[in-house]
């Protein structure tokens, strides 16, 4: 069960820097037009730059981090929670931008910026869920390593007379 989670985790996390990086390039590609009609759209410009960095990065292997690709341990769940919360705001943005950029009709446009932002966070909400699960699942037990700590025997050591044991005793204090 855990492989399979870690499977969809990750073409979830594939599927959602592909679809940030689609929205956030169609944002950049609106930007001349926005321009052109005098709208202030640097904000918008530097959002969709970073969507387009943050995309590539999720979609290629070799690219994302292992903390965020593979999350295994606890230790792991403050990153994977974060980035999973904090994505949704950088892609979102950007796809919602370009849609309004197409200047439509006020409640049309209010419509269709929504559903553009929609598959984004629920990618990202999946995600969440699925990550969150990946780093508190216990690890499988390795059938090499014995289940119980192995405690060493103490040797067994013969009774001594008290005469012996007087002796050790003061071979083992110290001279003066």
């Amino acid at each position: 069960m855990q492989n399979v989670l870690a499977t969809s985790y990750l073409a979830l996390l594939r599927a959602t820097g592909l679809y940030g990086g689609l929205a956030a390039l169609a944002a950049l590609v609106r930007i001349p037009s926005q321009l052109a009609l005098g709208h202030h759209v640097a904000a918008l410009g530097f959002l969709a730059a970073m969507s387009v960095f943050v995309a590539a990065t999720m979609m290629r292997p070799g690219l994302t981090p292992r903390i965020l690709a593979r999350p295994d341990h606890p230790t792991h769940l403050l990153p994977v929670l974060l980035f999973h919360a904090l994505v949704p705001l950088l892609f979102s943005i950007p796809a919602m931008g370009a849609v309004i950029s197409l200047q439509l009709a006020e409640p049309l446009s209010r419509s269709l910026a929504i559903f553009s932002a929609v598959p984004i966070v629920m990618l990202c909400g999946i995600n969440w869920c699925i990550g969150l699960a990946l780093c508190v699942w216990p690890k499988p037990r390795d059938p090499r390593i014995p289940s119980e700590p192995v405690t060493p025997r103490r040797p067994k050591m013969a009774k001594l007379r008290p005469e012996e044991l007087a002796e050790l005793r003061r071979q083992r204090a110290p001279a003066f």
